[in-house]
C-alpha cells in the first residue's frame, strides 16, 4: 500500500464512510440514480485531497473506502 509522505512524517490512514438515505428509502434501485451519485463521488474526489478507494451502492446507503 503506498503512504502519504510530508516532509516529517509517513502516514496511512484509510476510512470506511457509509452514507445512508434519509428513512432508508430504498433510493438506490434506480440505475439511473446510481450512475449519478458515482459520477457525482468522482467529480468531489477530483477537487478534494481525498482518493476513494472503492465505493458500493447498496439500496438505502453507499459504502466508501477512503484514503
Amino acid at each position: 500500500m503506498p503512504y502519504k509522505s510530508d516532509s516529517h512524517r509517513k502516514h496511512l490512514i484509510r476510512y470506511h464512510i457509509i452514507l445512508v438515505v434519509k428513512y432508508r428509502k430504498k433510493l438506490f434501485l434506480n440505475e439511473a440514480i446510481c450512475i449519478c451519485v458515482k459520477e457525482l463521488m468522482k467529480k468531489i474526489e477530483s477537487t478534494a485531497d481525498f482518493t476513494i478507494e472503492e465505493m458500493e451502492l447498496d439500496t438505502d446507503h453507499l459504502h466508501l473506502m477512503v484514503m
